[in-house]
Parts: structure tokens; C-alpha cells; sequence
């Protein structure tokens, strides 16, 4: 992961204004429907679109969760895929709002060649900022100092066993709470540090995609 030098302190400071904007604490879970319409942008599942560049993207890949789609005279989709759980959707739209929060442009889903377009630096921003948007650093310290479980802390947060895990190690919170993990909490489950970098590239190459359509 080449991510640009203090992007994920950038990335959690983000977060945090998010937070602050809607009235929440910096640890709290976040809403984001409210903040996609602060951004002014939709959100809609897949399902509702008959549009020839989308069913082709769909028979390319039948795996795509979401794409946010910025139409020519301004307005904002986030398209989601509807068969998948939750958690999962909720990750997918927080990556799309990701993309927009970066100021990543909107390019053709698919070449002239007809090959999906993907800019790897930009996948990366998102795939950092997504998570981080649905578990700040704050957040994390305070699953551990409550003592949450799994299920309790996915449940609150609304995100997967798997982002939750990368969030706790990446935010640095395993380290700055280390005896967090007992009793059947969520630290017992915790990857270790070597992991943490797997786990962020598993979610980061996760099925996502942006586009502009007129």
C-alpha cells in the first residue's frame, strides 16, 4: 500500500470532523445516509438501474458492491449492490463516499478497449478512508476500553468481523489498550501486527467501482 505521507492521520481527522458535524462524539458510530446528504448524494441500490454500461459491468463482475456515479449535470448516485449483507453494503457505501470526501474524479467505467478502468492509487485512498470514516481511532480505543464483543462491537458499528479486526490494529488502539482482549472481548480475535497489513489490502481490493455517465 503506497498511500501518500500522513494520509491516514488525515484520514482519521476526517472521521472525526464527519462526527463533529453531525453532533456526534468522536467514537460514535456514524450515519451515512446523513453524511451522503450532506454531500448530496443518493444512494439507491443497483436493482433500480437500466442502464447498458451498468448491466455490462454486472455481467463482468458479478461480485461489484457499489459505485458512485456522477452525472453530467451535477447530481451524485452511490449504486449499491442489494443481495449483499449489511455490513458489507455499509462498507461498500463508505468507500463511494470515500472517493467523493478525496476529490477523486469520475472517469468511463470501462476503457475504449473495453477493460475496466482502475487507478490503483486512488482505490487505496478509499479503501484507507472507508473504514476509518465507519471506525475512527477514537472509536476503536473506545471498543476495547468498553470491553465490547464481536458481535456487540459489529453490531453497533454496523461493519464486518474482518473490518472491524483491521480497524482495532491499524488504529493503534491494541497497543495503547493491550490487556483489552479477555473474558471472550473482541481482542481475543484481534490479528497481530504482521496481519494488520494483509487484512487492510483483503478490504481494500474488494469489489468496488467509480464512474461518470451522461
Amino acid at each position: 500500500m503506497n498511500l501518500p505521507r500522513g494520509f491516514k492521520a488525515q484520514a482519521n481527522r476526517i472521521s472525526v470532523g464527519l462526527r463533529k458535524q453531525l453532533g456526534l462524539n468522536a467514537h460514535d458510530p456514524i450515519n451515512l445516509e446523513e453524511v451522503a446528504a450532506r454531500r448530496q448524494i443518493q444512494i439507491k441500490p443497483l436493482s433500480v438501474l437500466k442502464v447498458p454500461e451498468i448491466s455490462t459491468l454486472l455481467r463482468h463482475d458479478k461480485q461489484i458492491s457499489a459505485i458512485l456515479v456522477k452525472m453530467d449535470y451535477g447530481k451524485k448516485f452511490i449504486f449499491y449492490n442489494p443481495h449483499h449483507h449489511i455490513n458489507r453494503v455499509n462498507s461498500s457505501i463508505a468507500h463511494e463516499i470515500a472517493h467523493d470526501l478525496l476529490g477523486h474524479p469520475a472517469v468511463p467505467l470501462f476503457s475504449k478497449t473495453g477493460t475496466r478502468n482502475y487507478d490503483r492509487q486512488i482505490e487505496e485512498e478509499a479503501g484507507w478512508l472507508g473504514p476509518t470514516l465507519l471506525i475512527s481511532d477514537r472509536a476503536a480505543l473506545h471498543i476495547l476500553r468498553e470491553q465490547m464483543s464481536m458481535k456487540v462491537a459489529t453490531d453497533l458499528y454496523g461493519v464486518s468481523e474482518q473490518l472491524m479486526r483491521m480497524r482495532l490494529g491499524a488504529s493503534g488502539a491494541t497497543k495503547r489498550v493491550p490487556n483489552a482482549f479477555n473474558g471472550g472481548h473482541v481482542s481475543q480475535s484481534l490479528p497481530s501486527d504482521d496481519s494488520v497489513t494483509d487484512l487492510t489490502t483483503r478490504i481494500v481490493s474488494g469489489k468496488f467501482g467509480s464512474g461518470k455517465l451522461t
